[in-house]
């Protein structure tokens, strides 16, 4: 089983405290190298995006190491319940989610009066397309690995209930996203039940699924699909996306992605051997 995974090697409270400490150190040793030692132009907004992403290596690398060598564990046991990572899953995860992703805009444009311009910009575009394959991937992949992995393995131990670490977990996330700027545009409540929500579908999918490649591959394609293709000035992440929303509705928003979230789990159903939503509430032994 993918929670029972956190069973293996050390267990101890002292542990996850040094690891997520270890974690905080490394995000601000890498905001400090990137701030530091480069002088980044805050006008440019594919070097202010490696700025903000950059600590996101740094902190996956602390929890990999950490995981290995205080946890004893293997890292493959962050992933799955498995021995092998599982990558048809996290391609399923990403293609349908990028899918889903431009089905929602095509719906916001034609029938919600969603008002779009183009921002063509060939050069800053390229490096956007680099930066997004590689250091949007690592950031969406390590609050995967922290969140709907490491922390929520770590507190189905404690809790002995998955849909309680899966709340938990999720709460976490949500209070980690609250300082967004989005928050302000659109309301804290309303943004707060969107952060929430998602991530408790995530950790329903990983648990579930027995692991996170699917939800690896959402995260990734959700923020690639915002850096690459939409965005809208008060985005967490500005870049020089291919289009920019002039009039964003911020319910309509969560709205359109949760019902893309029915969606994608009505397709994971189908195409993998999901576990039975009642496994959730059930007490792990």
């Amino acid at each position: 089983m993918f929670l029972e995974k956190a069973k293996q090697g050390n267990t101890g409270l002292f542990f996850y405290i040094l690891t997520i400490l270890i974690c905080y150190l490394s995000g601000v040793t890498g905001a400090v190298l990137v701030y530091g030692l480069i002088e980044v132009d805050t006008v440019d907004r594919n070097q202010t995006l490696i700025g903000l992403l950059f600590p996101f290596v740094a902190i996956l690398a602390g929890l990999l190491l950490c995981t290995f060598y205080l946890h004893k564990r293997p890292i493959h046991s962050l992933f799955n319940a498995f021995n092998g990572f599982r990558t048809s899953r996290l391609f399923f995860g990403f293609f349908t989610w990028l899918v889903l992703c431009g089905l929602s805009d095509v719906v916001y444009y034609y029938f919600l009066g969603g008002v779009y311009h183009l921002q063509w910009n060939p050069t800053a575009f390229l490096v956007l397309l680099f930066v997004a394959i590689t250091m949007i991937s690592i950031q969406s992949m390590t609050e995967e690995v922290l969140f709907r992995s490491y922390l929520l393995s770590g507190l189905a131990l404690v809790l002995k209930y998955r849909y309680l670490a899966i709340t938990v977990s999720s709460l976490m996330f949500a209070l980690m996203h609250i300082g967004n700027p989005e928050n302000e545009k659109f309301g804290y409540v309303l943004m707060f039940f969107f952060y929430f929500g998602t991530a408790l579908i995530l950790g329903v999918i990983a648990v579930l699924d027995e692991g996170i490649e699917q939800t690896i591959g959402i995260h990734i394609a959700t923020n690639i699909y915002g850096a690459l293709f939409v965005n809208f000035n008060d985005a967490a992440l500005k870049t020089d996306s291919l289009f920019i929303i002039d009039n964003p509705m911020g319910i309509n928003m969560v709205i359109l992605n949760f019902i893309s979230f029915l969606i994608y789990l009505i397709l994971s159903k189908v195409c993998f051997k999901l576990k039975p939503i009642s496994f959730i509430f059930k007490k792990i032994i």
